[in-house]
């Protein structure tokens, strides 16, 4: 189960008019100019211009810890329904395990909580020996203390395809601080993680989750049904 993210206020002032005076802001046209152009709705002008300064500031940061700065260009929309109680079928449990099941060359790294697991019926001890025979795969059972995830987490993971793929970021990971070696990768998924942030989208690319909407290149757009 994804938690739901929030979505920068910014992103909902989606009018033309809006994204004229956003693109004014950017390029540091006068303060007091735009607020000349834009007399019927000072307030928005004085959030740009707000958004605009605390852009600057997390760039600035971004830079001092030697980041890579990319422009963001949302590449995919992902539309999201606000939270409702729901009774699981059958397909949705099959839809979940597959973050599990589909572990491998292709998806390095899957994983469910093991409540998640109890609440399905699911023996995680048994799913865990059905992955383990599974070609080129390994688990990883951890506790609450160690995952932070309810009641402990079931990690499923393609050895070699993990490796790999680690090993092609490291530059990313080494400038951040985190382990290159796939199990203490994994171990190190339970710190929290920025949205919006280069190592966001990478552990997002380890799940094989292009949808997610942290991700620097997706935009959510929350929707009441």
């Amino acid at each position: 189960m994804r938690r739901l993210f929030e979505w920068d206020e910014t992103q909902s002032l989606d009018n033309e008019a809006r994204r004229t005076e956003a693109k004014e802001a950017s390029e540091g046209k006068d303060p007091e100019q735009i607020r000349k152009i834009n007399t019927e709705e000072p307030g928005l002008v004085s959030l740009f211009l707000k958004n605009a300064e605390a852009r600057e500031v997390s760039r600035k940061q971004s830079l001092e810890r030697g980041e890579k700065i990319e422009r963001e260009e949302p590449q995919r929309i992902v539309h999201i329904k606000k939270y409702e109680p729901v009774e699981y079928t059958k397909e949705m449990i099959d839809g979940l395990l597959d973050d599990l099941r589909k572990v491998g060359p292709e998806k390095p790294l899957g994983y469910l909580p093991i409540r998640t697991l109890n609440e399905f019926g699911i023996r995680p001890e048994m799913l865990q020996e059905q992955l383990d025979r599974l070609d080129g795969v390994k688990t990883l059972m951890l506790s609450e203390e160690e995952s932070r995830k309810a009641g402990g987490a079931l990690y499923a993971y393609h050895e070699s395809s993990l490796k790999k793929f680690l090993e092609e970021n490291r530059q990313i990971l080494i400038e951040i601080q985190w382990p290159t070696d796939p199990e203490e990768f994994i171990r190190s998924l339970k710190n929290t993680v920025p949205e919006k942030t280069a190592l966001f989208d990478l552990i997002a690319d380890a799940f094989c989750d292009k949808t997610n909407p942290g991700r620097r290149d997706v935009k959510a757009i929350y929707i009441d049904d």
